[in-house]
């Protein structure tokens, strides 16, 4: 018997991800998956007024401690408000056309899902996706694998995974070529 063939379009990674999957009802119109605001600001350096206006480096070192830490509670409540906060830390095999993932839920094929994935990069990424369970695997009675092929996603969307997943592809092949010239790894 010949070997099975697969045919991807895109390239997949294997990660650990807070994740959130929850079906949807599948009369739901207009859905679009997005870029959870308040994920995507990069850190800015803002520069003191010099000058007669100039405050004291200490002072400003303070304020902009200060600002980054209201900027981490910001995201925090963003986080929470969008119910990332009980997102659950778990093994994705993740590619810009679907995903797999383990889960003790039981979803049918053909159940439309939203996904809310918290990226870790930097700057630090959140999206919703929504998509469309293509296969159910039962692992154990209390377990199951489950396929799911993303729908439509704005380009924003599609641009923020497609560095994500470019970012942690370049990471595994850096840290691969790194263990090759290292001899002590080879012991």
């Amino acid at each position: 018997m010949g070997k099975k063939m697969e045919n991807r379009n895109y390239y997949r990674i294997q990660d650990v991800l807070p994740i959130l999957v929850n079906k949807i009802d599948k009369e739901t119109k207009n859905i679009k998956s997005r870029v959870i605001a308040g994920f995507m600001v990069a850190p800015t350096e803002i520069r003191p007024e010099e000058g007669e206006n100039a405050v004291h480096p200490k002072v400003w070192a303070l304020l902009m401690e200060m600002n980054a830490k209201l900027n981490l509670i910001l995201e925090k409540l963003n986080m929470e408000g969008e119910g990332l906060g009980q997102a659950e830390t778990k093994p994705v095999d993740l590619s810009e056309g679907g995903m797999r993932l383990n889960t003790v839920e039981k979803y049918e094929p053909g159940d439309l899902v939203e996904i809310k994935l918290l990226l870790g990069q930097c700057p630090f990424s959140a999206i919703a996706l929504y998509g469309t369970v293509v296969r159910v695997q039962p692992l154990s009675p209390q377990e199951f694998e489950v396929g799911i092929t993303f729908l439509e996603m704005e380009e924003e969307v599609h641009e923020v995974l497609w560095r994500y997943i470019l970012d942690r592809q370049r990471g595994m092949v850096r840290r691969r070529q790194e263990r090759k010239l290292d001899p002590e790894s080879e012991a």
